[in-house]
C-alpha cells in the first residue's frame, strides 16, 4: 500500500546509498522507484508522475543540482530533497538558489521519514490551493 498516488524516485551513485534510502522510505509506506543513473531519472520523470524525488548531489555527469535544474524545466513545483556526504557552503547555496532542502549524509531515519512527510504534505496542500 503506498501513501501516496505516485512513487517517490530516489537517485544515488552509490548503489548502496540508493538502496538504504530506498528501503527506509518503503518501510515508511512509500512506493519507491530508484536507479543509480541521474541521465535514467529525468528520463523516468519526464516519462512518469513522481511524488518526489530524493537525489544525491555528488555524482558523475550529472549532478544532483544539475538534476534538479533540469527536472525543473518542465515541472517547476516538483518537491525534491538533496542528499550529500559534503554539505560545503557551495552546495549548500545551489541547493537554497533551487529552494531544495539538503540532508546531509549520514542521516537519521527519522529525519528523512520526517523531510519527505513535511514537503508530501505542503505540495498536497499548494496543490488544493491551486485548484
Amino acid at each position: 500500500m503506498s501513501i501516496n498516488d505516485s512513487p517517490i524516485l530516489v537517485v544515488d551513485d552509490d548503489e548502496m546509498c540508493c538502496r538504504i534510502i530506498a528501503d527506509i522510505l518503503q518501510r515508511a509506506g512509500y512506493e519507491v522507484e530508484a536507479t543509480t543513473d541521474a541521465f535514467v531519472a529525468v528520463s523516468w520523470a519526464r516519462r512518469r508522475s513522481y511524488a518526489l524525488i530524493v537525489s544525491d548531489v555528488g555524482m558523475p555527469e550529472l549532478s544532483g543540482t544539475a538534476l534538479v535544474a533540469e527536472i525543473r524545466r518542465t515541472m517547476p513545483e516538483m518537491p525534491v530533497i538533496l542528499v550529500t556526504a559534503f554539505p560545503d557552503p557551495t552546495t549548500q547555496a545551489k541547493a537554497r538558489a533551487l529552494r531544495v532542502p539538503l540532508l546531509a549524509k549520514p542521516f537519521e531515519t527519522k529525519d528523512i521519514v520526517a523531510l519527505v512527510g513535511q514537503l508530501l504534505l505542503a505540495e498536497k496542500n499548494g496543490a488544493a490551493a491551486r485548484d
